[in-house]
C-alpha cells in the first residue's frame, strides 16, 4: 500500500528518449516481440503516472508526452504495411492468372515476335499499293454545290448527280488505277509489329490506323464509281470496281488489331449491298436506255465476284488472326521500359499519351496484370468465336465486354485496349457474312434471270450453273438456307438476322423502309427496290 506522495511503477520509463533513444526501436520491438500488444497500446495511448504530489506542487504542468505525433507515425506505419500486403497479394494473383492464361495459349500466336512476317517488295505488296491510293486520294474534288448527299449515294441517279461523279471520278483515277494494281497482289504486309510498348510503335500505329480509317472513304469512291459505271452501261467495269472493293477489304483484313478487321468487314458490308442496289440497273432495269455489256464478258467478271463474295474460310483466319495480334499487344503493355508511352484507347484517335513516373507504374503493375489476363482471355474466346459458322453458336461463346473501371481525373485506367471492339466486331462479322451470301444470291438470279427471261422458281435452281451451293443463313441456329420470296408482289431474298426467327414464313410482309433496316425482324433485300419505291409512291397519290 502506497503512501502519500509515492509513484505507481509505469510498464515503461517515463522519459523514454532519455532512457532509450529513437534509433533503438527495432532493437525494443524485438525485445519485447512477446508482448507487441503492450507496445503498440502504450504507442497509441501512453499511460501517465499516477502521481499524489504534495500540495505546493499541484499547480506544476505535465510534460507534453507528443501522443498525436506517435499516433501519426503508427497510423502511417500500419497503413504503409496494409497497402504492400494488398499490393503483392494483387500482383501475385495478377501475375497467376495471367500465366495460367498464357499457359492455356500455348501452341497458338502469342508474342508480339509471332506475328513477325517476311518482308514483301513494294511491287507485289498490295499495302503498298493502298498507301499510294491513300496518298492520291482528292476528296475535295467531290461537290456538293449543286447536289445533295442523298442524290449523289441513292440510285438511279439524277443527271446532275452524274456529272459531279463523273467530274470527281476523272479526278481520282490515278487512286482508282493504284487500287486495281492492289487487288492483283497476293501477298500483304503492312509493316507493322503489333508492340505497343515504345515512341516508334505509337507513331506506326497512328499512321496505320490513319490510313486504314481512311480506306473506307476509298470504298465509298469505288462504290460511286460503280453508280456511274452502270448508270453509263459500262456493267463489265461496275463488276470490276466491285472487285476491287472486294480485294482492298481482303488486304485490310490481314492488317493488326481488331480495328483492321472492323474496317475490312465495313468494306465488305457495303461492296455487298451495292452489288443489291445496283443489280436492277445492270439487268436493264435502269430509268434511261444505255448500252450492255456482251454476256461472256460480264458472266464471267460476275461469276468471279459471285466466288469471292461466298469465300469466308480466310476472312475467318484472318479475324482470328486479328484479334490474337490485339491479345499479344495487351501482353506488350507489361513492358518494364520506363520510356514505355500508352496510347489512349477510349477516344480511338490514338492520341500520345506522356509516360507515367516509374514508380507508378511500379504501383499499378498488380492492376496491369489483372486487367491484361482479363482482356487477354476475352480476346482469346472471341478468336474461337471467329471460327464458329453461325451468330447463335458464337454469341454463347463470345461474352459481352466487362465494363472498364474508370477513376475521375486520373486516365491511367484507359492504358489497356478496350474490350468491346471483339463482341462488336463478332456482331459486325456475322452481319455482314448474311449481307456478302444474299448479294452472291442476288447476282446469282441476275445471270438467271438474263438467260432464261423470268426469275428462279427457288434457290435450289441456281445450284450449280449460277451458284456452287445454296448459301446457309448466318443467323440461323440450325443449318437452314437464306430464304427466298419468290411470289412476293415484288420478290425478295432475306435471313432470319437477330431473333432467329423466319418472320417472313410467319406473316410479316415487308415494305420498301423494312430493306436492309433495324426496325424489321428479318434482314430484307428487294430484288428491284426502285420499282417497289415507284409502285408505292403511287398507291399513295391514289389514296389521297
Amino acid at each position: 500500500m502506497r503512501g502519500r506522495g509515492e509513484y505507481s511503477a509505469p510498464d515503461f520509463p517515463v522519459n523514454f528518449d532519455q532512457v532509450v533513444p529513437r534509433s533503438y526501436a527495432p532493437a525494443i520491438l524485438s525485445y519485447y516481440g512477446a508482448r507487441p500488444i503492450r507496445i503498440a497500446t502504450w504507442f497509441w495511448n501512453p499511460r501517465q503516472p499516477a502521481v499524489t504530489a504534495p500540495l505546493d506542487d499541484a499547480d506544476t504542468p505535465v510534460p507534453p508526452q507528443w501522443s498525436g505525433l506517435r499516433r501519426l507515425l503508427v497510423f502511417g506505419f500500419l497503413l504503409w504495411i496494409g497497402i504492400a500486403a494488398t499490393w503483392m497479394t494483387l500482383n501475385h494473383a495478377g501475375t497467376r492468372r495471367l500465366n495460367a492464361e498464357i499457359a492455356g495459349a500455348r501452341g497458338q500466336l502469342l508474342f508480339p515476335e509471332d506475328f513477325q512476317v517476311a518482308s514483301v517488295p513494294d511491287e507485289e505488296n498490295a499495302a503498298y499499293f493502298l498507301r499510294r491510293a491513300f496518298e492520291n486520294f482528292h476528296e475535295e474534288a467531290l461537290s456538293y454545290d449543286s447536289t445533295s448527299w442523298d442524290e449523289l449515294h441513292e440510285y438511279p441517279l439524277t443527271a446532275k448527280a452524274l456529272e459531279s461523279l463523273r467530274a470527281y471520278i476523272r479526278a481520282n483515277q490515278e487512286c482508282l488505277h493504284l487500287i486495281h494494281r492492289a487487288r492483283q497482289c497476293t501477298r500483304v504486309d503492312w509493316k507493322y509489329a503489333p508492340r505497343l510498348g515504345t515512341s516508334d510503335a505509337h507513331r506506326q500505329m497512328a499512321e496505320y490506323m490513319n490510313i486504314i480509317l481512311r480506306l473506307n472513304n476509298l470504298a465509298q469512291l469505288l462504290g460511286e464509281a460503280t453508280s456511274v459505271q452502270v448508270a453509263s452501261g459500262n456493267d463489265a467495269g461496275a463488276i470490276a470496281s466491285l472487285r476491287d472493293a472486294l480485294g482492298m477489304a481482303r488486304a485490310v483484313h490481314q492488317g493488326p488489331f481488331t480495328m483492321s478487321h472492323i474496317v475490312a468487314i465495313s468494306i465488305e458490308g457495303n461492296t455487298a449491298s451495292a452489288c443489291i442496289e445496283l443489280a436492277p440497273g445492270i439487268s436493264g432495269a435502269s430509268p434511261t436506255p444505255r448500252p450492255v455489256t456482251t454476256a461472256p464478258i460480264l458472266r464471267s467478271e460476275t461469276q468471279s465476284l459471285i466466288a469471292e463474295l461466298l469465300e469466308e474460310n480466310d476472312r475467318s483466319l484472318f479475324a482470328a488472326r486479328a484479334l490474337l495480334c490485339e491479345r499479344a499487344a495487351t501482353i506488350s503493355l507489361l513492358d518494364p521500359t520506363p520510356s514505355s508511352v500508352f496510347l489512349s484507347y477510349n477516344d480511338g484517335s490514338g492520341a500520345k499519351r506522356d509516360p507515367p513516373p516509374p514508380l507508378v507504374r511500379k504501383m499499378l503493375l498488380p492492376y496491369t496484370k489483372l486487367r491484361t489476363a482479363e482482356v487477354f482471355h476475352l480476346l482469346t474466346l472471341s478468336a474461337e468465336a471467329e471460327q464458329d459458322a453461325n451468330w447463335p453458336t458464337a454469341k454463347k461463346r463470345m461474352p459481352p465486354p466487362p465494363v472498364r473501371p474508370r477513376m475521375p481525373g486520373l486516365p491511367l485506367t484507359n492504358w489497356l485496349p478496350p474490350p468491346q471492339y471483339t463482341f462488336r466486331s463478332g456482331q459486325y462479322k456475322f452481319q455482314t457474312a448474311a449481307v456478302r451470301r444474299l448479294a452472291a444470291v442476288r447476282l446469282a438470279i441476275w445471270l438467271y434471270q438474263h438467260d432464261h427471261s423470268r426469275l428462279p422458281p427457288d434457290l435450289k435452281s441456281l445450284v450449280p450453273d449460277y451458284l456452287p451451293f445454296v448459301p446457309d443463313d448466318p443467323y440461323a441456329a440450325s443449318k437452314q438456307p437464306l430464304g427466298y420470296a419468290a411470289h412476293a408482289n415484288f420478290p425478295f431474298i432475306y435471313s432470319v438476322w437477330n431473333n432467329g426467327a423466319d418472320d417472313v414464313a410467319t406473316g410479316f410482309v415487308p415494305v420498301s423502309k423494312d430493306q436492309y433496316s433495324n426496325r424489321a425482324p428479318d434482314l430484307i433485300f428487294f430484288l428491284d427496290l426502285p420499282a417497289m419505291k415507284a409502285a408505292e409512291k403511287a398507291a399513295n397519290k391514289q389514296q389521297k
